[in-house]
């Protein structure tokens, strides 16, 4: 409820500032002046589920809607006949009242004087799929090791001076911040550990800066900083014997307590410069340059008891703590500029380079202790040591060249070519053979082409493809050795039915002999749109499509250190349609019935099926008012994994107010 009456108090000040404005009295069957001025609609009303079966967590994963009184949606617009002040507010809110998805955005402005925007967004992200890396499956554990359940709330204002004037500063604050809990696996040498998890994160960002607007150019200078904060803390307080379910050496693996924290603070200066110009009529140019130099501080505690084993020192020990300290500056510099040059009236020529640039010089502090099981006294195994300096260079670079040619009026032709190029260098993994540093590079060249037909403003063609080829690349599941095709089509039919189909592919190669990656994947799909009269009687829209998945990668096996071979097989199927019913000539406030919903099938490594059909029904009841009723079923199984099936109804009733 408190969220519900946050649109009201926004508002009411607004409504306020009308009222106070001198009123004349209205005559005999007028509508107030302030009532004119305050328009939109407001959707309110109560949601419930009914009859859930199957597994909750998986229910609040997929679908998470709340129950209760809601406030559906807001639109208003609020106008000052005398723009002393404002000349409009409007007020945007949606899915108000325990809602995963919530949002409002309020407007301000007066002309040539200011305009004021603010933008709220709180989202609930929940997240706990037993079956997602579960090592204990095997043992029947049904308990998810990795899970999550979190708020996160955005806010964005900002505030432009003198709008439409040559010259307009503007000042903007933004603020993200989340917190919530959940389990994480806590990892020692042969074992792991599902354990509680705390989470908790701020960034405020500040910046302002003026924009300068001429004939031939636009520029825009703006100055920022942000300032951020992320702590997260894993908390254990009793027996826990991990995944390993056998003995190692004839002892039992075990966690007794667990206290371990990170801290991060740090700030950011950034600035960046904006610039567009047309010096000629027939070429434009576009630049961006951003400078920021990031600042993080790192805390890392950890104090673990129980019965362990370290690989590197070949002992068991009962209790460890681990105290670690990094500091870190990251200049980062990036850039692009672009251009379209037009020599002919039916040619184009589009050329665009941009680059991406940070450098981590990284100093780590790190003090470790280890104590045997059997004796009070502590061994030492790893003491204080001197910092770890493991500077991190990051480059990436792109290069692209495109020309376009209307050859006819029914034909546009396009063709270019794109150079992709890179380097990067940081410290090696633990297994790494290559020393303290890996380093890693990339290049890749890639050929583009496109055509696009039209047939006598009925028929549209389009189709782009790609295709690259990449000696080197910094990820084994990065695009390497790739072809890339789309194609669309579009007819319409009738004046009342549209036809579309679209299909796309993508085949991606990593051909490195240990490292081999197979990525391809295909979609077909149809949408058709019949509206006879505009819809003004009935209209349909529905959508199909079938895609096909497969996916083939070596992987190490940590604890053998071993390659596996990792396979994946999908063919899914997805439609929807929607059918509206609407009976303008039986009422003048337009009834409405939609009957429709959508499904997914698929078939291969993981089976699933989702179906969730829907109706809904608006019906006038007073003057600017309908009486609105939705019902949802939600069904989600799997073949291989039951236990993750859910299903249940809801149930949604409310009034639409217009004003």
């Amino acid at each position: 409820m408190r969220r519900l009456s946050l649109l009201v108090l926004l508002c009411a000040p607004l409504a306020a500032q009308d009222a106070s404005a001198p009123q004349s009295k209205p005559d005999a069957g007028t509508v107030p002046a302030a009532a004119q001025n305050l328009t939109g609609t407001v959707d309110f009303g109560a949601r419930w589920s009914s009859d859930l079966r199957g597994n909750s967590d998986v229910y609040r994963t997929v679908v998470n809607l709340g129950e209760g009184v809601k406030l559906f949606n807001a639109d208003l617009t609020l106008r000052d006949p005398s723009r002393r002040i404002f000349d409009k507010i409007t007020a945007r809110g949606d899915s108000w009242g325990g809602e995963p998805y919530t949002t409002l955005r309020v407007d301000a402005s007066r002309e040539n004087t200011y305009r004021f925007t603010t933008d709220y967004r709180n989202i609930a992200y929940f997240n706990a799929i037993p079956s997602f890396a579960n090592p204990a499956l095997g043992r029947g554990v049904l308990d998810s090791q990795r899970t999550f359940n979190l708020r996160r709330r955005m806010i964005d204002t900002r505030l432009d001076l003198f709008p439409n004037r040559r010259i307009s500063p503007y000042f903007g604050f933004s603020r993200d911040w989340g917190a919530g809990n959940g389990v994480t696996v806590f990892t020692a040498d042969l074992n792991e550990y599902a354990v509680a998890n705390y989470l908790d994160d701020k960034t405020d960002t500040y910046r302002g800066g003026i924009r300068f607007e001429e004939k031939y150019f636009h520029l825009t200078l703006e100055q920022g900083g942000s300032v951020f904060r992320d702590y997260q803390r894993l908390l254990h307080e009793s027996a826990h014997y991990g995944n390993l379910g056998t003995t190692f050496l004839g002892r039992r693996l075990s966690l007794s307590g667990l206290d371990q924290s990170y801290w991060v603070t740090g700030d950011n200066l950034f600035s960046k410069a904006v610039v567009t110009s047309r010096p000629i009529s027939q070429l434009d140019l576009y630049g961006q340059v951003l400078y920021s130099r990031p600042r993080r501080d790192t805390t890392y505690r950890q104090i673990s008891t129980g019965n362990f084993f370290s690989l590197e020192e070949f002992l068991f020990f009962g209790a460890q703590q681990r105290v670690l300290l990094s500091q870190a500056r990251m200049p980062h510099t990036s850039g692009s500029f672009a251009a379209e040059f037009r020599p002919l009236r039916r040619l184009r020529v589009f050329e665009s380079v941009m680059t991406d640039r940070f450098h981590i010089p990284n100093g780590v502090t790190k003090d470790e202790d280890f104590l045997r099981l059997s004796m009070t006294t502590p061994i030492i195994a790893g003491g204080d040591e001197p910092p770890v300096v493991a500077p991190f260079l990051f480059t990436y670079n792109r290069q692209e060249a495109n020309v376009m040619l209307d050859a006819a009026s029914w034909l546009t032709l396009r063709g270019g070519h794109r150079y992709v190029w890179g380097n990067m260098s940081g410290r090696a993994p633990a297994l790494s053979q290559t020393g303290l540093l890996e380093s890693g590079e990339m290049r890749m060249h890639a050929g583009l082409a496109g055509l696009t037909l039209r047939f006598a403003q009925k028929l549209n063609l389009g189709a782009d493809f790609e295709a690259a080829s990449a000696d080197r690349n910094y990820f084994r599941t990065s695009l390497q050795d790739y072809q890339k095709l789309s194609a669309r089509a579009r007819y319409q039919v009738l004046a009342s039915l549209n036809v579309g189909a679209n299909f796309s592919l993508l085949n991606n190669l990593n051909p490195s002999v240990q490292n081999r990656y197979e990525f391809r994947n295909r979609d077909y799909s149809l949408t058709l749109v019949w509206a006879p009269q505009g819809g003004k009687w009935i209209s349909l829209a529905g959508d199909y499509s079938y895609s096909t998945l497969r996916s083939n990668i070596n992987y190490l096996i940590p604890q053998q250190l071993t390659l596996a071979q990792s396979l994946y097989r999908e063919t899914a199927r997805t439609a929807s349609a929607f059918l509206d019913l609407r009976f303008p000539e039986l009422m003048k406030a337009n009834p409405r019935i939609s009957l429709g919903g959508s499904l997914f099938s698929s078939t291969g490594s993981r089976p699933t099926q989702y179906y969730q059909p829907v109706a809904k029904a608006y019906f006038p009841v007073l003057p600017r008012t309908q009486w609105m009723f939705e019902w949802r079923w939600y069904n989600l199984g799997e073949r291989y994994y039951q236990y993750e099936g859910f299903r249940t109804h809801h149930f949604m009733t409310g009034l639409r107010l217009g004003l």
